[in-house]
């Protein structure tokens, strides 16, 4: 059972170590409130400073006034409606922050999934795991080895060293990326005194709002360029180099993209290059549901760090996610197949190619696919229970 200690009058909190789930709190009262199973050992310094020792589940309610400091949480970390400045060292499960007003600073690694939403400026040294970031001021990442995905950023993107593919969708501030390895996709309105420079080893599209207006260096090293649905200064040529180069609008921002594979520069309402010339591919799709069973699976897991300290773990929940992760695999597998018989089908009956067609997505797929992606969610929240989901599970699977 879970006590709570009161603790008045400090202007800082330090966390030295937490070995289980950590959950962070703003609340309007003024004065901090530890709700935790077993007795935190305090080590503050002085009456300013409140520092801290976690061996299990806990809960932290903190004032507006504090600034928070975390060095080490061993478990998950959970940060939300804080209103004040956040420095974390290492991170060695999943981090997840919504509603950060102050800045957020990572100096060490974190190796779980990282999920931020509606958070200030953010700088992150370092994550193993796939990162996803959105409606954010600002973000400087200096090494990933996971999928990157950020969308609705006003600010700048600053990004070096990063291993997975990386995805950054409505972009209105400067964007830099360095030293990429995977496949790029960036998209927004480029304007005003802003920069989009990025080298990569991979393919790049970018998709230009209406409103952009920019000088253009595109060099790809396969000299596999193309452009669509977008109104140039001039028309499209790719040098022996690699290089082209020409405006858009008025010229007044600067995109100077590098690419070892192909760079597809086309407006925004034109329809992304997938598998089967879908807006999506069968590996978007995947790392979709990767990312959807990975919170899955950690919640469960987080679940069990806790309910542990009482009673012993049924092998059902252990494995929820394993078989969760089979179903999703086979609706994809499901999804891929239907759309090669219809570009097989749509080659028979026509011998002029029928762009409409791979356009087109099965209404019935989608709201397939958005079920199970809601029953994933649901049992991520605690709403249903894993026996639950199962059965809604295979309520949809006989439906197919």
């Amino acid at each position: 059972m879970k006590s709570t200690w009161h603790f008045e009058s400090a202007r800082s909190l330090t966390v030295e170590h937490s070995a289980g789930p950590l959950n962070i709190r703003g609340h309007d009262r003024d004065e901090i409130l530890v709700s935790a199973i077993s007795e935190p050992r305090h080590t503050a310094p002085d009456e300013d400073t409140v520092s801290f020792r976690f061996r299990g589940p806990t809960t932290l309610k903190l004032p507006d006034r504090i600034e928070i400091t975390v060095n080490e949480a061993a478990g998950p970390l959970s940060l939300k409606k804080i209103r004040t400045g956040v420095a974390i060292g290492d991170a060695r499960g999943p981090l997840h922050i919504a509603n950060l007003d102050g800045p957020l600073t990572c100096t060490g690694s974190i190796f779980g999934p990282t999920r931020i939403a509606h958070a200030g400026c953010i700088s992150l040294n370092s994550c193993v795991g796939p990162m996803s970031a959105s409606d954010i001021d600002s973000i400087k990442l200096n090494d990933s080895s996971g999928p990157v995905h950020v969308s609705r950023c006003s600010g700048p993107f600053r990004a070096s060293r990063l291993a997975g593919d990386v995805t950054l969708r409505d972009m209105s501030g400067s964007v830099e990326v360095d030293r990429h390895a995977g496949s790029l996709q960036l998209g927004g309105v480029l304007r005003g005194q802003n920069l989009w420079k990025v080298t990569t080893q991979g393919n790049i599209t970018i998709s230009l709002d209406d409103a952009s207006s920019a000088k253009l260096k595109l060099v790809s090293e396969s000299k596999d360029i193309s452009v669509r649905g977008i109104e140039l200064s001039e028309t499209l040529h790719v040098h022996e180099d690699g290089l082209f180069t020409a405006k858009v609008g008025d010229g007044e921002a600067t995109m100077d993209i590098e690419a070892s594979g192909r760079i597809v520069l086309r407006h925004a309402g034109e329809a992304a290059d997938g598998e089967f010339g879908l807006p999506f591919s069968a590996e978007q799709i995947e790392e979709e549901v990767q990312q959807i069973i990975g919170d899955v699976e950690y919640g469960l897991r987080n679940l069990g760090q806790e309910v542990s300290q009482s009673l012993r773990i049924n092998d059902d929940i252990r494995s929820l996610g394993g078989r969760i992760r089979q179903r999703v695999q086979r609706d994809v597998d499901r999804f891929v197949r239907k759309q090669r018989k219809r570009a097989r089908r749509a080659s028979r009956n026509s011998v002029e190619p029928q762009p409409k067609l791979s356009q087109t997505t099965d209404p019935a797929s989608d709201d397939h696919a958005e079920s199970v992606r809601t029953i994933l969610r649901l049992v991520a929240e605690g709403k249903i229970s894993p026996g639950e989901a199962e059965k809604l599970l295979d309520a949809l699977g006989s439906g197919q």
